[in-house]
C-alpha cells in the first residue's frame, strides 16, 4: 500500500494465490514512516528504548552478518511488558560498529555489551497474525 512513499505498508498474505483473503504480517520499512506504536516505538526505536519500555527486561534478536534475511530478526520481549503490550510486534534491528560479539545464528539479548557499544535500532517493524 502506498508504494514507495512514506506511509508504505507492505502486506504479506497467508494465501500463495488470488483470491487473497487473510493477512499473514504487515512491514514497515521507510525511515521516515510515520506510523508508531501507541507507546512511540516506531522506525529508528533504538534498543535501548525498547529494554526501557520492556520494564527494563532484555529483548532477544538474532545474531548479525549471517547470508540471509534474518540477520537481526527481533526474537521475543521474553515475558517484559511489551510482550502483554504488543503480543503481535515484530521487528529486524541494524547496527553501528563493527557487531563484533553478535554476528552469527545464535540469539542474542540486549544486555550483551556489544549491543549498547553498537547502538542497534529497528529498521523493520512487522505486525503479525496472531493466528499462526
Amino acid at each position: 500500500l502506498w508504494k514507495n512513499m512514506e506511509r508504505e505498508i507492505v502486506v504479506y498474505w497467508k494465501e500463495e494465490n488470488v483470491p487473497y483473503k487473510t493477512v499473514k504480517s504487515l512491514a514497515i520499512t521507510n525511515p521516515k514512516s510515520p506510523y508508531r506504536f501507541t507507546n512511540g516505538i516506531g522506525i529508528g526505536t533504538t534498543m535501548e528504548e525498547l529494554v526501557r519500555l520492556n520494564g527494563k527486561v532484555p529483548i532477544s534478536f538474532i545474531g548479525f552478518e549471517i547470508d540471509h534475511y534474518l540477520a537481526g530478526l527481533f526474537g521475543g520481549f521474553n515475558e517484559g511488558e511489551l510482550s502483554r503490550e504488543i503480543p503481535c510486534f515484530g521487528g529486524q534491528f541494524d547496527y553501528q560498529g563493527d557487531a563484533m560479539g553478535i554476528t552469527g545464528d545464535d540469539i542474542f539479548k540486549s544486555d550483551n555489551p556489544a549491543v549498547k557499544k553498537n547502538k542497534l535500532k529497528l529498521i523493520m517493524i512487522g505486525i503479525l497474525n496472531g493466528q499462526d
